[in-house]
C-alpha cells in the first residue's frame, strides 16, 4: 500500500488542493514561529492544530514540498488499515487477516484522502485507536491502558472537528453499558472514571481556550452550516445515507440545499 501511495505521488491528485495548501501554511506558521495554539486562526478559517504541527514538523525536516505534506497523511492511512485489521480481530478470530486489511486498503475514500493530505484523515485514526484501547480496557484491569485510552480521546479533539462526536458517543456507550451491567457498576465506574481522567488531563489547554473564547471553540466549522434549519435537518439524514446515495446538489459548493 505504501508503494502504491509513493507511485501515485504527483499523479493523484495532479495538483495541491487549496485547503491542503492553507493547512501546510498554518503548519509552517505554528512550527517555525514556535506558536502553541489549540485552535489557530492563521491563514483562512480556524483549525485544530495537532495534525498541523505534524505537517509543519515534516516540512521543517524535508522542505516545503507536496511530498512532505503527503507523508503525514500516508502514515495516517496506513494506521487506518492496521486499526481496521486489529478491530476485526477484537470482534472475531474466524476472519482471516487479509480480509480486513484488503477492506481498508480498497477504500477509495482513504486512498484519496491519503493522497490529498487533508487533516480530516486524522478522525478515523482516533476513532479506531480509541475503540481498540477501549476494548482492551474493558477486557482487562490495567489502569494505565484506561488512562492512555482517555488521553487518545482528549487528543482527538485537537485533530479534527468531527472528532468531537467521540466524547458524546463514549458517554452514551458508557451509560448503556452501566444500564446493561448494573451489577458490575463499581468496576465499570472505575474503568470509565480512569478514561475520563486521562481525557481531562490532556484537555487542559482546550478547556483554557474554551473559557477564554467559548464562541470560537463551540462554533468552529459553523461556516459550513448553510441554509435553513430544515435544510440542516435534511442534511443530517442525508449524511447517514451518503454510503448509498450522494445528492446531485452536493456537487455544487454554493448550492442553496447546503
Amino acid at each position: 500500500y505504501a508503494a502504491v501511495l509513493l507511485y501515485a505521488h504527483g499523479r493523484t491528485p495532479p495538483g495541491l488542493n487549496n485547503d491542503v495548501a492553507e493547512e501546510a501554511l498554518r503548519g509552517i506558521y505554528l512550527v517555525a514561529g514556535h506558536h502553541f495554539e489549540v485552535i489557530t486562526f492563521a491563514v483562512g478559517h480556524s483549525a485544530e492544530t495537532l495534525y498541523l504541527y505534524l505537517v509543519g514538523g515534516m516540512i521543517r525536516l524535508f522542505g516545503p514540498t507536496v511530498l512532505s505534506i503527503q507523508l503525514v497523511s500516508w502514515v495516517f492511512a496506513l494506521a487506518c488499515i492496521w486499526l481496521v485489521w486489529k478491530l476485526v480481530e477484537c470482534v472475531t478470530d474466524t476472519v482471516p487477516a487479509w480480509v480486513p486489511v484488503l477492506a481498508g486498503a480498497s477504500s477509495i475514500w482513504l486512498f484519496h484522502y491519503a493522497m490529498a493530505g487533508l487533516r480530516a484523515i486524522a478522525a478515523p485514526v482516533f476513532l479506531g485507536l480509541f475503540a481498540l484501547l477501549l476494548d482492551r480496557v474493558e477486557r482487562g484491569t490495567e489502569r494505565k491502558i484506561a488512562l492512555l485510552c482517555g488521553a487518545v480521546l482528549g487528543l482527538s479533539i485537537y485533530a479534527y472537528t468531527s472528532a468531537r462526536v467521540l466524547p458524546i458517543a463514549f458517554v452514551l456507550y458508557a451509560a448503556f453499558r452501566l444500564f446493561r451491567k448494573w451489577r458490575e457498576k463499581a468496576a465499570l465506574l472505575r474503568c470509565y472514571g480512569a478514561i475520563v481522567a486521562g481525557a481531562l488531563v490532556v484537555s487542559v489547554p482546550n478547556l483554557i481556550f474554551f473559557l477564554q473564547r467559548p464562541a470560537d471553540f463551540l462554533f468552529r466549522g459553523s461556516y459550513v452550516l448553510r441554509g435553513t434549519v430544515g435544510d440542516q435537518v435534511v442534511n443530517i439524514v442525508r449524511t447517514a445515507l451518503l454510503p448509498f446515495y450522494y445528492p446531485g446538489s452536493y456537487r455544487l459548493g454554493r448550492s442553496h440545499s447546503f
